[in-house]
């Protein structure tokens, strides 16, 4: 990954704040999925790649923290 001068490093000041921030998000999210869903949905294998399986609740979960990853991001630098 290039370095890009105007991204700051990990600021460890506002990292539990985010990931906070990133949890609630999350949480609500899911929460509200996991009302409209049927659990044999969410239970559901979508993939099993080399040992890594993804059921259909992580794929819910998947989309959101990638976007909330991006944001951040673009701010500093992190890896997940």
């Amino acid at each position: 990954m290039p370095h890009d001068a105007h991204v700051t490093k990990l600021d460890h000041q506002t990292l539990l704040p985010k990931l906070r921030a990133m949890q609630a998000e999350i949480r609500g999210a899911l929460g509200g999925h996991m009302a409209t869903q049927a659990v044999e949905h969410l239970a559901r294998t979508v993939r099993d790649d080399e040992g890594d399986t993804i059921f259909g609740i992580d794929v819910e979960v998947e989309e959101l923290l990638l976007r909330q990853c991006e944001r951040w991001g673009e701010e500093q630098h992190f890896r997940v």
